[in-house]
């Protein structure tokens, strides 16, 4: 159930999150699966960039090409049911942490 998914969301992604704060703080980068999706030449070098680790422009095009976004990608935002409204009022400060919008 969506309900279910939301929460798995929210705990998962919390936790990780605050386990990189605690353990790795600065050595610890968050990519968003959206960002790398939306432009995956941008994410991929920013990846290297903190790793110290630069490839040719040329290189993190060929790379990023093999990101095949998931089919759903996106239906969040376009669910304006009670439920999915409900469940972004309840997880707002979650997903704020995050970057994603909250319901109005």
């Amino acid at each position: 159930p969506v309900r279910d998914q939301f929460e798995l969301w929210a705990l998962g992604n919390t936790r990780a999150a605050d386990a990189c704060a605690r353990f790795l703080g600065p050595q610890a980068l968050l990519i968003r699966y959206e960002d790398l999706c939306a432009d995956p030449t941008r994410e991929l070098a920013r990846l290297l960039d903190f790793l110290a680790r630069p490839l040719t422009r040329s290189a993190c095009e060929r790379i990023a090409a093999s990101v095949k976004p998931s089919p759903g990608l996106g239906r969040g935002l376009l669910d304006s049911s009670d439920t999915i409204r409900a469940l972004g009022a309840q997880h707002a400060e979650t997903l704020r942490r995050f970057g994603y919008p909250t319901p109005v």
